[in-house]
This record gives C-alpha cells, sequence and structure tokens, in this order.
C-alpha cells in the first residue's frame, strides 16, 4: 500500500497550525493560511484538505469537490478526507464515485464511524440492489458508534423501504431513545408502525413529527396521508392544504387533495388534479410508455383523427376506464387502438370502440397515429360527472366462453363466486385482503348456498385444500383470463369479494357483486360511506368496515344479507 512520504518541518508546521486554527473556530483565518500554502507549496496535502473542508462548509460545494479530490490524491490514505468528499460528493448527486471514496475510507480506517455511515447513506441514495450494503454500512457505523441517533434513524429508514415494518420499528425507537427530538426518526416510526397497521400510534408519531419539525411538507403530506386512508377526509385535506401552503408545487400533496374531491364525487377540480400523477417521481404508471413523437390528445375536435389510447396502473382501473372508448368514437376519432394488459385483451374485444387491442408488455411498436392519450385522462378530457357517465354493461361474455363453462358449474343452488385476496403488489393489499378464507364461515351457515372460488394468485392453494367445514369449488385454476372470469360470472347468482378487479369486472357486466371494503384506504371509487356506486348501479352492494381491519362485523352483515337474497 503507497503511504506518504514525510513531510519537510515547514509543511509540518504549517498543518499543526491549520489544525490550531480549526479548533478555535477561527475559519477565515485558516482559509487565507491553507491558500497561501498551497500557493507556495502545491503539494502539502493537509492545507488542500483543510482548504476543501472550509469551502464544504461555506456550502462552495462544487470549488469544495474539486479541492477535495485534489486532496484525495495527495493524500490517498486519509480516511477523513476521504470521508469529506464521499459526503460533499453525495450533496450532488454524484453517489458512485462518493461510494468509491467512501469504501476506500473504510478499508483505510475500519474504525471509522462517520465514513460507515456516510457509505451507508450513499448506497441507500442508489437503488434496491445497493440495501443489503447499505445495511450492513449502517449497523457497523452503530457497532462503532452506538450513539448515533442519525445511524439508527437511517437504518430505520432504510428498513421501511424494504417493508420490515418491525425492525424498522425498533431502530427508529432507539433513534428517539437516543433523541427524543429526532423529527425524522418520529416521521419514520409513523411509516413503520402503518406498516404494522397501528393507524392510532401512527397518527401520534407522524404529529409528533409536525409539532418539531412544521416546516416540512412531507410530514403534513404524511399525515394527510393517514387521514385519507382512514376516512377522515375533511381532517385530510385540511393537512394536503397545510403541505401546499409550505409547498405550492408539492404534486402528490395535489394529486392526493384530488383524490378526495373524486371520493366525495366533485369531479371537476378532481379529474383536474388527477392529472398530477404523471408529475410524481415513483412507479410507472403505464407498462408502455408514451411515445415521445406523438402529439397528446387534450380534448380538441379529432377531426377524424387516429388516436392512441394507453392503459394505466391496475386491471381494475383499466376495466373502470375502457367505458369511455365509445364516446371517443363518437366524437369522431377515424380510428381507436388501445394497449392493455394481455389477460384482459380477449374480454375487451367485446368492447364497443377500438379497431386494435395490444398488450403493454409486448415489443411490437403501434401503429402510427395523429394523437395519443393515457386512459385514466378520458374522464377530465371528456368532462365526465355523475349526470353523464357511461352506465354498464358495456363488456360481455361471449357466448363461447359461456358454454365452455357452464358444464362446470352446479346446475342448482345459489351459486357464489367468492374472491377473498387481491395481488400482493397492491400497496393496500394487507388491508383490502381477508387473513383467510376461514374469516368467511359465517356464510356457509346460510343453507342452500354453493360456494366457487375464483381465485387467482395469492389464496388458491387456500382454494384447492378450504377447511372441511367450507366445502368450496375451486375454479381458479381453469381460469386463464378475464373472457374466461367474465363468463363465470355471467352466470353466477352473485359474487362476494374484496376491493379487487373482480368487483369491476362485475360491475361492468352488471351482474349482481357485493364487496368487502376494507375501513383503510378504499379506492376513491367507492366515494364516502356509501352502499352503492354510481360507476356500477346494477346490482353492486358495498358492505364497509366500521374500523379498519375489523372483518367479522363485515362478514356478518353480508351472511345476514346473504340468507335474505336466498329466502
Amino acid at each position: 500500500m503507497a503511504r506518504q512520504r514525510p513531510r519537510p518541518d515547514a509543511d509540518a508546521q504549517a498543518g499543526e497550525r491549520l489544525l490550531l486554527l480549526f479548533r478555535q473556530g477561527l475559519f477565515d483565518e485558516a482559509e487565507t493560511l491553507a491558500r497561501d500554502t498551497i500557493a507556495h507549496r502545491p503539494g502539502h496535502g493537509m492545507a488542500w484538505k483543510a482548504l476543501g473542508t472550509l469551502l464544504g462548509r461555506r456550502g462552495a460545494s462544487g470549488e469544495a469537490v474539486s479541492v477535495l479530490r485534489h486532496a484525495a490524491e495527495l493524500l490517498p490514505d486519509d480516511a477523513e478526507t476521504l470521508t469529506n468528499l464521499g459526503f460533499l460528493l453525495l450533496e450532488q448527486g454524484w453517489h458512485e464515485e462518493a461510494a468509491t471514496h467512501l469504501r476506500r475510507a473504510v478499508t483505510v480506517l475500519p474504525s471509522h464511524a462517520k465514513a460507515w455511515f456516510a457509505l451507508g447513506v450513499t448506497l441507500q441514495a442508489q437503488d434496491l440492489r445497493a440495501e443489503a450494503e447499505a445495511e450492513a454500512a449502517y449497523r457497523e457505523a452503530i457497532r462503532l458508534q452506538p450513539g448515533n441517533a442519525d445511524a439508527h434513524n437511517n437504518l430505520g429508514s432504510l428498513l421501511l423501504t424494504r417493508q420490515d415494518f418491525p425492525r424498522a420499528e425498533l431502530a427508529c425507537r432507539e433513534a428517539l431513545r437516543l433523541q427524543p427530538g429526532h423529527a425524522d426518526a418520529w416521521y419514520n416510526l409513523g411509516g413503520a408502525l402503518l406498516g404494522r397497521m397501528l393507524p392510532v400510534e401512527a397518527e401520534t408519531a407522524l404529529r409528533e413529527s409536525i409539532r418539531l419539525a412544521p416546516h416540512l411538507a412531507r410530514g403534513h403530506l404524511n399525515l394527510g396521508t393517514l387521514l385519507h386512508r382512514t376516512q377522515r377526509l375533511a381532517e385530510a385535506a385540511a393537512a394536503y392544504r397545510q403541505a401546499l401552503e409550505i409547498q405550492p408545487e408539492y404534486p402528490l400533496a395535489r394529486y392526493n387533495l384530488g383524490l378526495i374531491h373524486l371520493n366525495r364525487g366533485e369531479y371537476a377540480p378532481g379529474w383536474s388534479l388527477y392529472e398530477e400523477r404523471f408529475r410524481i417521481t415513483g412507479p410507472v404508471l403505464t407498462a408502455r410508455p408514451p411515445d415521445p413523437t406523438i402529439p397528446t390528445w387534450r380534448g380538441e375536435d379529432p377531426h377524424g383523427a387516429t388516436l392512441l389510447v394507453i392503459g394505466e396502473q391496475g386491471f381494475g382501473d383499466h376495466i373502470m376506464h375502457v367505458r369511455f372508448l365509445a364516446e371517443l368514437r363518437a366524437r369522431g376519432f377515424s380510428r381507436l387502438t388501445l394497449i392493455t394488459k394481455a389477460p384482459l385483451i380477449p374480454l375487451f374485444a367485446s368492447l364497443a370502440g377500438p379497431d386494435i387491442l395490444l398488450d403493454e408488455e409486448a415489443p411490437d411498436p403501434a401503429p402510427c397515429h395523429d394523437f395519443q392519450v393515457c386512459l385514466a385522462s378520458l374522464p377530465h378530457l371528456l368532462g365526465i360527472d355523475e349526470t353523464n357517465l357511461p352506465r354498464p354493461p358495456y363488456l360481455h361474455a361471449t357466448p363461447e366462453r359461456l358454454t365452455a363453462w357452464r358444464p362446470l358449474l352446479p346446475a342448482s343452488g345459489f351459486r357464489v363466486g367468492l374472491v377473498w385476496k387481491g395481488g400482493t403488489d397492491n400497496s393496500n393489499d394487507a388491508w383490502r385482503s381477508l387473513p383467510s378464507l376461514r374469516a368467511l364461515r359465517p356464510l356457509w351457515e346460510v343453507p342452500g348456498v354453493i360456494f366457487m372460488s375464483l381465485q387467482k394468485g395469492a389464496g388458491e392453494e387456500e382454494a384447492r385444500s378450504p377447511p372441511a367445514d367450507q366445502p368450496l369449488i375451486h375454479l381458479g385454476d381453469r381460469i386463464r383470463d378475464f373472457a374466461d372470469s367474465a363468463a363465470l360470472v355471467a352466470q353466477l347468482d352473485l359474487v362476494i369479494c374484496v376491493d379487487t378487479a373482480i368487483a369491476h369486472l362485475a360491475g361492468a357486466l352488471a351482474r349482481p357483486c357485493w364487496i368487502l371494503m376494507p375501513g383503510f384506504g378504499p379506492h376513491w371509487l367507492w366515494m364516502e360511506e356509501r352502499a352503492d356506486s354510481p360507476w356500477y348501479p346494477k346490482g353492486l352492494r358495498i358492505f364497509r368496515q366500521k374500523r379498519p381491519n375489523e372483518w367479522e362485523q363485515v362478514v356478518s352483515e353480508v351472511a345476514r344479507a346473504l340468507a335474505e337474497a336466498v329466502r
């Protein structure tokens, strides 16, 4: 390993003088001495280090980085120089270079807690691939410096992004034990408690974070999100507006405020703010991004133009929004192409409107079009409200699929299809899905009912081997796509499901459907405290939780209603 050569006495004296000025807080004098030393002895590494550190303290990050890079060349084994350089590079978003210098720092001086902490921050700022190394770096920083509240908090933040909520809570609580006024730790603790499905405790933590840091818009946003998801809409709206007072162009706060308007049926402001979704950083809304060479349709007269409609979000969002394609045709578009999810394509063949259906994940390019638009923007562009909302049915099961499924269904009895779990990729799935099929046990006490599982993915294993006292015909293994699901739903007396795509499918077919609605985070479409929906007015009924995550009351209500329906 290369080592620094001994410096002349003058260099050593200058270094000692710089160190003394730093300790005394005489930073102007220190900078003057550092620049003078560099002018006379350009190879004086300590002077470069001191100057770079001073510039960083004063906010001159660009110049500080250049100076510290040179210092690192002269002092390749100085962990403090490498660490300070890493921090500055991190601030400027140069994560890979920062990580390189910080890895060097902990190699040179493995006991340097500050370098391990900085390495953790840098790796966490990169991407998911670096999470394991970031966690290891934080844990080493904590081992070397157990009293570092920031390290415990950052570890909690990292575990929170990995949805390791119990360990995230422990890390945040340790940060708060060390520093009770740590606003970020209260903020992250709120997220961890919410992940553990403890909304009351989460609210307390988020409110404490706001008390300590009322100027941070994100604190008001997250409190608003919690209040919103627990259906306290007036309080949530106030929190979002507080976030917007602090940060007027906060896309997520504007978008969430739009969801509240939609939840209340206030469509004009709701649709406008719903467009903010494109400004929110995070998951891509569409599997196939818009073509930058095609103009976006903004509601102007088509005059016979062609339009590419790009599906977005989940299966249910596709199903609820394709009703507007017929209106596009009526407005005068000569050709419509819909890009959607592969399992929906056979079902959407029954739609009025689109000429071409394309798989969003297929590599084939879409035909040339005059305009393009994202599917969920259509209500905004078409000026939709309850007075002109297209009513179901707008989707239909094909005769061929109906014929194929008919022999597999019981010939008698009250036939009920069940879906008790949604897709696990949904951020609200822990709240909307039932813990198990056993939670529906009271339904089996209703005589004359034959239950069939329409479950795909999560819950299928349970459907194959149901409890002995809950006999169930499992059809999920035979369902290939949504056209099969439609043929099944069309021939059942009733569908009972959680808030997932099958509810939208039954609604679009105008078939009877009862939804077990969570008290936490229901889709805005189901509106506020209603037992029905203007979007699916025929046969749809909503059974709502009184308190989040308490399903017994909901299932009891459904069982009583089922007994009445059978009678």
